[in-house]
Parts: C-alpha cells; structure tokens; sequence
C-alpha cells in the first residue's frame, strides 16, 4: 500500500512538472541566444527606460508575487529599496511580453556593471542574458560562476549558482 502511493505521488509530481513546463537543466547559450533574438526589440526598450531612470540598483519583477497586489514594479534597490508600479505603457508592454516568452526578472545595476535577464531558475540556480554596461569588462551577477560571450557584441550568457559561488569563494586563498 505505501508503495502504491509513493508510486503516485511521484505520477502525480512528474505530470505536474511536465505541464506547468518546469525543467531542471538550465537553458543552453544557445537558446538564450534564440532568445535574445526574438526579443531584442523588447529588451533593448527596458533597457532604454532602466537607464534612462538614473538609478544605481534597480528591477523590474514581472509576476513574481514578491509583493502582494503587485504584478509588475519597479524596485529601486539604490537607497530606498522604494518600490512603485510600472506605468510607462511601451515599457510595460515590453516587460510583459519578455515575461511570457519566460524572463523572470531584470535588474540593472551599475556596481554590477550589468542589465541582467534572468531567464531560467531552479532552486538556487538560474541562468540568463546579461549586457555589460560599460563594453569592456563582462558583467558581474550576483552569484555567477560562469560567464560566456554570446555572438552579440556585448552580451554574455550567465549561470548563477549560490551553492557553488558559495563554495568558490571558501576555496579562495583570503588575501592579508
């Protein structure tokens, strides 16, 4: 009898992550570069207005039910972490449709130097786009621990793991 439930449970768990789309292996650099292609319009608007707000720290969470009654804001993490609704229409628009096509969140953030799409995540891993701000130097996520130059000028492709950034960073020789 524990068997058979454990047998369903388990049915029940699979079914349920094959229909909300769930999947435990990051996308690939290549899809994220398909799509940086197909929403380069999209992502080049938010990243317009995020620069244009003057902000050091800042994101865009789209339906993240971070904050009740809040489906897209903005968070200007800079000084206030002050919070406010997305109401530029062309910019809102943006962000929608880069949510549905499966971005999570954006943050721009000029310590960073980097406008950062995350695209997929699992626990404590996600991957995603991310544009260095200044051209030179690559960007800097929060938590990165791999960091590869996409076909675009500009942009690389990210994973960020806390676990294995936490383990990296006990692994380094302290400096004196």
């Amino acid at each position: 009898m524990k068997g058979k439930l454990v047998g369903i449970i388990l049915l029940v768990a699979l079914t349920a992550s094959v229909l909300t789309g769930c999947d435990d292996k990051p996308m690939t650099i290549e899809e994220a570069e398909d799509f940086y292609q197909q929403n380069e319009t999209d992502i080049q608007t938010v990243i317009h207005y995020l620069q244009a707000l003057d902000y050091e720290s800042v994101g865009i969470y789209i339906g993240e039910g971070i904050y009740e009654g809040d489906d897209q804001l903005i968070l200007n993490r800079s000084y206030t972490m002050q919070k406010k609704p997305l109401k530029d229409e062309p910019v809102f628009e943006a962000a929608s449709r880069l949510h549905e096509n499966g971005c999570h969140q954006i943050e721009y953030d000029t310590e960073t130097n980097s406008v950062d799409f995350l695209l997929w995540r699992s626990g404590e891993v996600g991957c995603g786009i991310a544009l260095s701000l200044d051209g030179v130097r690559p960007p800097a996520v929060i938590y990165m621990t791999s960091c590869v130059s996409m076909k675009e000028t500009g942009w690389y492709y990210y994973v960020s793991d806390f676990n294995k950034w936490r383990q990296q960073q006990s692994d380094s020789p302290i400096d004196p």
